[in-house]
């Protein structure tokens, strides 16, 4: 006999009032004990426009409606956010709006691993990486702040912990290691125990990841991960959000200059203390930037070095082409390791303008066989 119960769950004030007290009173009587172990109450649902679901209002939403027009991962994780004590909107622009800022975010994430591991054919090693630490030591410190939450009943606080790695992984760890297959290994360990956190909340599609890439039988079947604090480093984290931060702000001053990210220019400095050469490295390579310097006495937060020699010019424009031509590989629909030949206007190819010194590389990034000269940029699929 399962009394008392483990956990009981009603909205609420009505039944704190008519339920619930009827079981305290009857258990009471009774048995002398509680009738529950722990209870959770919530709040109301209404429409999106704050005001109760009607249908003659026009803001109520079927099940079956919003199953099909939002998805049910969607549906539960937009309950999942909420705390019980707060009433809950519900509607299709916020399916939507959680879709795009999460879902997508996760889903994009987890196609850009299989299409580069299928490109790259790649082995399982490890890395030091200052990155692959980085994101291992935010897994499992989202880990224990997931497993804490929900050992507490609490869904939101797990959500809010979930969404804030999805977006350090794919914004960050991701966009940092797109040129370095060696981070293939580690992005599955993290999407695989990505899906298993995310089971409970969104069962289908943490299913679909983790059945994907481990060819396992289910996540629903799998042990739930544990926390590893070996590899939590709280000093790293805290260095990787100073790293990024910079990076806004030097973002933001190119732009507030009309300089774009594409131009490199030969240095910054940046009034801080010395940051970790890796750290250094990463603000560098994200900002493209040849030299960065740390001194803590100047008056501005950040000064760039805007003077752009032939060279910096140059390189930009080569950075402007490889982006274009990838563009114009997209637009034709090729692979990731599809090799083309190219046709382009007379002009910039041979013309003043063109970076010659840049042509190999060029080639090679965007895996151009042959360049071609006629009236329009072209792919030429071979």
């Amino acid at each position: 006999v399962w009394f008392p119960a483990d956990f009981i769950t009603e909205a609420f004030p009505g039944q704190f009032k008519n339920w619930f007290y009827a079981m305290l009173v009857m258990a009471t009587v009774l048995q002398k004990t509680n009738p529950f172990k722990t209870v959770l109450g919530y709040e109301s649902v209404v429409g999106e426009d704050g005001r109760p679901m009607h249908k003659s209002w026009g803001n109520a939403i079927e099940f079956n409606q919003g199953a099909q027009k939002i998805g049910v991962d969607v549906m539960r994780w937009m309950y999942v956010k909420v705390l019980p004590t707060a009433v809950m909107p519900f509607g299709y622009k916020a399916g939507a709006e959680i879709k795009r800022q999460f879902f997508l975010m996760l889903w994009n994430s987890y196609r850009f691993f299989t299409t580069n591991a299928r490109a790259d054919n790649w082995q399982k090693k490890t890395t030091q990486n200052i990155l692959d630490k980085w994101i291992l030591s935010r897994l499992h410190n989202t880990i224990l702040a997931v497993t804490t939450s929900l050992d507490k009943y609490y869904s939101a606080p797990a959500s809010e912990a979930l969404e804030k790695f999805v977006s350090d992984f794919s914004t960050w760890y991701i966009r940092r290691s797109r040129n370095r297959p060696k981070s293939l290994p580690v992005m599955q360990h993290c999407l695989v125990t990505l899906s298993q956190l995310l089971a409970p909340f969104v069962p289908y599609l943490s299913d679909y990841i983790f059945r994907q890439l481990t060819k396992e039988t289910s996540v629903h079947l799998s042990n739930w991960p544990k926390s590893n604090p070996a590899l939590i480093n709280q000093s790293l984290e805290k260095n990787m959000a100073k790293t990024r931060e910079l990076v806004e702000k030097i973002h933001s001053q190119r732009q507030a200059l009309n300089l774009k990210v594409r131009q490199p220019l030969a240095s910054v400095t940046v009034k801080a203390g010395q940051l970790n050469f890796q750290l250094a490295d990463l603000i560098l390579a994200e900002t493209n930037i040849k030299k960065i310097k740390f001194d803590e006495n100047i008056t501005k937060e950040i000064i760039l070095d805007t003077r752009l020699t032939k060279a910096l010019k140059a390189e930009g424009l080569a950075r402007d082409l490889i982006r274009e031509i990838q563009e114009a590989r997209k637009q034709a629909g090729t692979r990731l390791d599809e090799w083309i030949n190219l046709e382009l206007p007379a002009s910039p190819v041979g013309g003043p303008d063109w970076p010659k010194e840049f042509t190999a590389e060029i080639m090679k990034k965007t895996f151009v066989k042959k360049l071609i000269k006629g009236p329009q940029l072209k792919v030429i699929r071979l």
